[in-house]
């Protein structure tokens, strides 16, 4: 709930700050990211699983797992806004570039560089963990790293789904704005779960078939642009 609350909120705030949103699109916008959340903390709760991030540090390490994940649902959002920085200030909330090239390729560096950070901290984050069991190096983590040929299909559509979403949030905001964005692209990973839960012979409960009727209720509103008068 956390991660969605902070990726939703700054995708908001980032539409605010753009200038483009009247008082009623505004109040549109904010009904339909609660009512996501709503539907988000329904299908998560009607299972009746207690929840608990106290752990064994007590307070202090509860507030930074929440502290991190809310970070992390707020990076979701700045990586869209950065990975988009070849756009002109033609477009209301884009950044500029320095350099001048075109939009295109001031894009597709910006998302190589996305990328290349990701994989650096990933990397270092395996060096640690490797360090933290005992491992030898970071060369041997990588190498134990548990991958099998046989997978090249599984890996090669991943890599070119993640292709697509970055140029999707490149494009997206743009047009319909982040909001609106991201508020789909939780719709859809809810939408995609629920699917494989029937399909594996899963039988949803009323509530849980209740939470995603709000989710897609909420993004719904939330995406939808008044008429002009």
């Amino acid at each position: 709930m956390a991660l969605k609350l902070s990726t939703l909120v700054s995708a908001l705030a980032l539409d605010l700050g753009s200038g483009k949103l009247t008082e009623k699109m505004l109040r549109r916008r904010v009904f339909g990211v609660f009512t996501v959340l709503a539907g988000v903390a329904l299908g998560i709760f009607s299972g009746g699983s207690s929840i608990s991030c106290l752990g064994a540090g007590g307070k202090p390490v509860f507030l930074l797992c929440v502290f991190g994940t809310m970070a992390t649902g707020a990076g979701y959002v700045l990586q869209a806004r950065l990975s988009a920085a070849g756009r002109t200030s033609k477009q209301p909330g884009a950044l500029t570039t320095l350099a001048q090239c075109p939009p295109e390729e001031a894009e597709a560096t910006s998302a190589l560089v996305c990328q290349l950070v990701s994989a650096s901290g990933q990397i270092a984050l395996i060096a640690l963990l490797s360090n933290a069991a005992g491992g030898a190096s970071i060369g041997s983590a990588i190498l134990n790293y548990p991958m099998r040929a046989s997978d090249w299909h599984l890996w090669l559509f991943e890599g070119a789904q993640g292709a697509f979403f970055l140029r999707s949030i490149q494009l997206l905001p743009s047009k319909i704005g982040y909001g609106a964005t991201f508020t789909f692209s939780l719709v859809g990973q809810l939408l995609t779960a629920f699917s494989l839960d029937i399909a594996t012979g899963g039988v949803p409960s009323f509530a849980r078939v209740s939470g995603v009727a709000l989710v897609v209720a909420g993004a719904i509103v939330s995406s939808k642009t008044p008429k002009a008068s």
